[in-house]
């Protein structure tokens, strides 16, 4: 039975106790076969302990969830992240082997796009929070929600609130951003230079 499962009994216990066994594996360490070799570069972003593979015969990238061939990603830590899509569109030129979608042609130019794309949502909040909110200068993150994603299906405002809390965070890592705690509403911050 594993450690840190106690209550799992039955094959699930076998395949937890099997993951302990597993090695870990280390930024930079390279794994190769006959025709290939692949390096492991730490990218956290989508979890805290990803990793994405550098093919080097092909000059390619195995993205895990980072990148996708459909959509955008989640992510945990979106300063992580965004430093994450910055390396990984500095390890390669070629194609893009995504965790989930299609192959992706031009890899590089896709990681680019994704960071992009997340630089613009943080102008769009920033944008948000310059805005009165009726009597205030302050807005919830639903709120913010709301107006950045206006055009998009209510039913998919509560994923994108954790998006858009991702954001909140970051800008407030970089004092621009402040929260009050009592109402959990956000406002640009007073010295903010935006």
């Amino acid at each position: 039975m594993p450690k840190h499962c106690p209550s799992i009994t039955g094959p699930a216990a076998q395949a937890a106790a099997s993951v302990e066994s597993w090695e870990t594996i280390e930024d930079g360490q390279t794994f190769g076969v006959e025709g290939a070799t692949v390096r492991a570069v730490h990218t956290p972003g989508h979890t805290v302990d990803h990793m994405a593979f550098v093919l080097e015969e092909e000059d390619a990238l195995f993205t895990g969830d980072n990148v996708l061939g459909h959509g955008t990603a989640v992510f945990e830590d979106l300063t992580a992240y965004s430093k994450s899509l910055q390396t990984m569109e500095s390890l390669f030129g070629g194609r893009a082997y995504p965790g989930h979608g299609e192959v992706i042609p031009d890899g590089r130019s896709k990681c680019r796009e994704y960071l992009l794309h997340r630089k613009e949502r943080e102008r769009q909040v920033i944008g948000v929070l310059k805005q009165s909110n009726g009597s205030s200068n302050s807005w919830t993150s639903m709120e913010i929600v709301k107006v950045v994603y206006k055009d998009v299906p209510e039913n998919l405002h509560i994923p994108a609130e954790g998006g858009v809390k991702q954001v909140l965070q970051k800008l407030q890592s970089e004092g621009k951003v402040s929260l009050e705690d009592a109402h959990m509403k956000w406002r640009l911050a007073d010295d903010s230079s935006l």
